[in-house]
């Protein structure tokens, strides 16, 4: 039974979901935005109300991320949201019920006597969210996120374009162990935790950008 509700809106879309759920996600998703978007769409957050979950999806030019959380939906659809701006109205409310509803391309956010606006983005203009792959192996949460923060203090997120591996965190898998590491020439981090293969393949690696692999395990 969920106890904290939050009501989506836009030409027949509604949904519930528990508050705090949704003020987590939020500002695990608006994290994960580009600190200066080159276009407003990327300031916006995908919020989709289908069968019984709500997906908030972010898009930046260093990728993207997605979160799913159960949800009540009573009408299905999709809505986009100015990310930050809507993380921190979330957070700010202490309300048992928050209603979100949308008029005149504006979405309505309420709690109580309080009612805060903000406009609209055009669903249309927002960039295609892949689609999650099948997951090559687990590890621990705890682990991994303590791996990417000791690799993260030896990365440089103000280099140029060339030389822009400084800036990033690599993975290795090779059998059961998933190694983690960085250098910006001057420091170096390594950390190797167990890695618990989905299925048989050979070694694997990825170089990813430091600050949105942080941002991804913080959530």
């Amino acid at each position: 039974q969920i106890g904290r509700e939050l009501f989506l809106s836009e030409g027949g879309v509604k949904a519930r979901v528990t508050r705090r759920q949704f003020a987590d996600l939020l500002a695990w998703a608006a994290a994960q935005l580009d600190a200066k978007p080159t276009m407003p769409i990327f300031a916006g957050l995908l919020v989709d109300a289908a069968d019984d979950t709500v997906t908030i999806a972010a898009a930046s030019h260093n990728g993207g991320a997605r979160a799913t959380l159960p949800a009540d939906v009573l009408e299905p659809g999709r809505i986009v949201i100015p990310g930050r701006m809507a993380a921190q109205v979330v957070a700010s409310y202490r309300s048992e019920l928050i209603e979100i509803s949308t008029t005149h391309q504006q979405v309505e956010i309420t709690a109580g006597r309080d009612v805060f606006r903000l406009s609209l983005l055009a669903v249309e203009d927002y960039p295609q969210v892949a689609g999650q792959p099948a997951a090559d192996g687990t590890v621990d949460g705890e682990e991994c996120a303590e791996a990417v923060r000791q690799a993260a203090s030896a990365t440089d997120p103000k280099v140029n374009d060339l030389q822009i591996w400084r800036a990033g965190i690599q993975l290795t898998v090779a059998g059961d162990r998933l190694t983690v590491w960085a250098t910006d020439r001057y420091r170096m981090a390594e950390r190797s935790i167990p890695w618990t293969p989905a299925r048989d393949h050979g070694p694997l690696g990825a170089l990813i950008v430091g600050r949105s692999l942080s941002d991804a395990v913080r959530g």
